[in-house]
């Protein structure tokens, strides 16, 4: 135990013992240290730092003449241990990966005693920063941000490197430069520091998450020294709704809701994620204006789903919320039920009641006049709330978060397999997602053509399952959606070339990559670092039409970002994906 507290990490705050902080443990520092007290161990000890400011780095020092190699993770100001067989010289490499040159060293340890070894890595030529205004950087189509640029020149002489600006976008991969500056004098040690740059972003711009790259060097193939942050691009304009249907549910009982709304006119289109498998990020949630939410089976994880939620509704997003997520059991948790949803948990229902409407003149009871419902409950209200509807049993029924309107709750089951609705609950069920929709950031997002056209509306993120379906082909049969949307091509070929998103992601030394081929192909599929340069090819030959993967094992790559990039014919696509060890 004792030996577990001292080789941990220590994370600084009290844990629960009281004695000692959270920490991580290091189960290879436990071993070695355990080691050294048998007889013929030392210990070579030291610090890792920047020699030019002298700061520490969390880098590693890896002993290079063992098999295997031992790798020593430093603390966040650099120190490291290593515990070795005494008597024995041993190669020493220190690394700080990507921008730092490695440094090297040979020492030896007597036995039971200490050898310190200090390591001073030289950084790049150039140090690159950007600094957001505001964190995070949330634009609409038309909009823009700003954020602080920071450009240093590590050495003693003068230089003219050059800045550009490229974009990870979404579902297409990296475009740029979208702007460049060539020969920007710096003096030696000289820092420059440029705050309110301002980035517009234009109205065509996808809906998603991208990624502000900045690098330093000479244009385009040295890459010295680059920095980047994520900005999100949300939802504008247009009165339609983008609808995603998020249910912990019976295989295919979300159908009936989707073909509910999409006989609306204001219902643009309705996509299905799977909660009851994986919960989805914000970001696969960014290009909807409403989330039609509810359960028949527990939710993967109540707590981050509300949470989720909730970070939705924070920037301009609309929630409505059935059962069972209201019901005991099976009910929604976290941000979304406390700070949020219009009715909290209920324990009693299973009863058939009929509808009463309390307000016909609002927009939710548009054409609302009777109907019934088996499965409503004594749901409690939650904070400030309007009730348009309630049962006759003298349960609540539909009912508003009037603080924050977009946010609906409704009292009704709307599934294939338990169907006991009668009536115009139905109706009721569409005016909500409606009516959230546009109190929410409405959208109608179209992109132009050009640039754009292999612009995909939704992102696909394994192990979320996301089946879409937009107008006219409402009629397709949900199995049918699910295997177009997942591409998977089990009863034909692929109608086009796509590149997947790498799985898992972030990935721990192996990565699943997928593609698909409409026809037989040649086809180049590499890996590249942060800097550009190329890490591995993994595929380049003729390969036959259909859905294909290859596994990178990354187990003696460093860790950081990468981009896997597949070029076939006259389709080319690069995303991101990062290595966390």
């Amino acid at each position: 135990k004792q030996i577990i507290y001292d080789t941990a990490h220590d994370l600084g705050d009290p844990g629960e013992d009281n004695s000692y902080g959270w920490g991580m443990v290091d189960a290879y520092a436990a071993v070695q240290m355990a080691l050294s007290y048998l007889n013929g161990y030392g210990v070579i000890r030291g610090q890792v730092t920047d020699a030019v400011t002298g700061d520490g780095l969390p880098g590693t020092v890896t002993v290079t003449n063992r098999d295997p190699q031992i790798v020593s993770q430093c603390t966040s100001d650099g120190y490291y241990s290593i515990y070795v067989p005494a008597d024995t010289l041993w190669e020493l490499m220190a690394e700080y990966p990507p921008d730092y040159q490695p440094a090297y060293a040979s020492a030896s340890v007597s036995e039971d005693d200490t050898t310190i070894v200090n390591f001073a890595l030289q950084p790049p030529d150039y140090a690159i920063d950007m600094i957001p205004d505001s964190t995070p950087v949330y634009v609409h189509p038309g909009e823009g941000f700003t954020f602080t640029g920071v450009l240093t020149n590590n050495t003693n002489e003068n230089r003219t490197p050059d800045v550009w600006i490229m974009l990870d976008v979404p579902n297409y991969g990296m475009y740029g430069p979208i702007s460049q500056y060539n020969n920007i004098p710096l003096g030696p040690y000289q820092t420059i520091t440029q705050p309110g740059i301002y980035q517009y972003v234009p109205n065509y711009a996808p809906i998603g998450g991208y990624q502000y790259i900045a690098y330093c060097g000479d244009y385009p193939n040295n890459i010295i020294a680059s920095a980047s942050f994520p900005f999100y691009v949300l939802p504008e304009g247009g009165t339609l709704a983008r609808v995603c249907i998020l249910a912990a549910d019976y295989t295919n009982d979300w159908t009936n809701a989707r073909d509910l709304l999409l006989n609306d006119p204001q219902v643009e289109s309705v996509d299905f994620i799977d909660v009851q498998s994986s919960t989805p990020s914000l970001e696969d949630l960014l290009i909807y204006n409403v989330l039609l939410v509810w359960s028949n089976y527990t939710f993967a994880d109540a707590n981050a789903l509300g949470d989720v939620l909730a970070d939705f509704v924070d920037i301009g997003g609309g929630v409505v919320t059935a059962e069972f997520s209201h019901y005991n059991g099976w009910a929604l948790g976290g941000r979304y039920m406390s700070d949020y949803s219009p009715l909290g948990v209920g324990s009693t229902g299973y009863v058939t009641t009929n509808l009463v409407v309390d307000d016909p003149t609002h927009p939710i009871m548009a054409g609302v006049n009777s109907g019934s419902e088996y499965y409503d409950y004594d749901a409690p209200f939650n904070g400030n709330t309007q009730m348009v509807s309630h049962w006759d049993n003298g349960y609540n029924g539909t009912t508003i978060n009037t603080d924050v309107p977009r946010c609906v709750a409704l009292n009704d089951y709307f599934g294939n397999t338990y169907y006991q609705w009668t009536g115009d609950v139905g109706q009721m069920m569409v005016n909500a997602v409606v009516w959230s929709a546009n109190n929410s950031f409405s959208l109608a997002f179209n992109p132009p053509n050009g640039f754009f056209d292999e612009y995909m509306v939704h992102n696909q993120k394994s192990p979320i399952k996301i089946a879409k379906v937009t107008k006219p082909n409402n009629s397709k049969p949900a199995t049918e959606v699910l295997a177009e949307a997942q591409r998977s091509g089990v009863n034909g070929v692929p109608t086009t070339y796509s590149l997947m998103e790498a799985y898992p992601n972030p990935f721990n030394a192996s990565v699943k990559i997928g593609f698909t081929l409409p026809k037989k192909s040649i086809v180049n599929l590499e890996i590249y670092d942060l800097l550009g340069r190329k890490v591995i090819t993994l595929i380049n030959g003729e390969m036959d039409a259909g859905v294909h993967s290859v596994i990178w094992n990354a187990e003696n790559y460093s860790s950081g970002v990468y981009f896997y990039r597949l070029i076939t014919g006259n389709y080319s696509a690069t995303k991101r994906m990062a290595l966390v060890k």
